[in-house]
């Protein structure tokens, strides 16, 4: 089983500003001064409340939550998502609590430029305190952004490999999302995936150096 992990905002550590949301991370949070955890996704055999509790015995302080997991073994009916119920997203909170896990980004998630329907993403992640929404909707640009000034929640771009049958996908290059970000709010940059630029034949830290204080989260495989 792939085990992605998950740092966010990493661009702290580079940029000449801060990018963050309103409210930064506890350094108790955060292990040797990084906010390191595990992307749901890594569990997706198992449920949302089961991928909490594997998070937190591999000794991590936050999560990634992903759109559509199973919510527990005793309610696989339910899932965890943006229109998830509020009465869902409680019993989510109640087991992060139990665990001592805060959740801090949600993704990879389409955003819609519908605003109504892209509010919806933004208004879930307030609701959990997540930080960062990772996506890789370059359409909805002009949409998101201004709901990211008005939340004051980072967007990363993420990157799934090269594909040789889509030339029209384009996020894999971190030139590309430079290009499209660069004069964009500070808050929306990349999610650095450095798995997925090894299988599009990119050296990780020749990408990291090209998107040197745009990028606000990072999973690493």
């Amino acid at each position: 089983m792939k085990f992605p992990l998950f740092i966010l905002a990493a661009a702290t550590l580079a940029a000449p500003f801060p990018i963050r949301a309103a409210e930064p991370i506890p350094d108790d949070r955060r292990i040797a001064g990084i906010a390191i955890g595990c992307q749901a996704y890594t569990f997706n055999r198992f449920t949302a409340f089961e991928a909490i509790e594997k998070t937190a015995a591999a000794g991590a302080k936050v999560i990634e939550f992903y759109p559509g997991q199973k919510l527990s073994p005793a309610e696989p009916d339910l899932k965890l998502h943006h229109d998830a119920s509020p009465e869902t997203l409680a019993k989510v909170k109640a087991k992060l609590k139990e665990h001592d896990i805060m959740a801090v980004a949600y993704g990879v998630v389409g955003l819609s430029k519908d605003e109504a329907e892209c509010r919806k993403v933004f208004e879930f992640a307030k609701t959990m305190g997540i930080r960062v929404i990772n996506t890789e909707s370059v359409d909805a640009l002009d949409t998101f952004e201004k709901l990211v000034k008005e939340y004051d929640i980072q967007v990363g771009f993420h990157n799934h490999p090269r594909r040789d049958d889509n030339p029209d996908y384009k996020v894999w290059d971190p030139r590309y999302i430079l290009e499209i970000v660069k004069d964009r709010d500070p808050r929306i940059g990349a999610c650095a995936d450095t798995g997925h630029w090894m299988r599009s034949d990119l050296k990780p830290l020749d990408c990291l150096r090209i998107l040197k204080g745009r990028i606000v989260s990072s999973h690493l495989k």
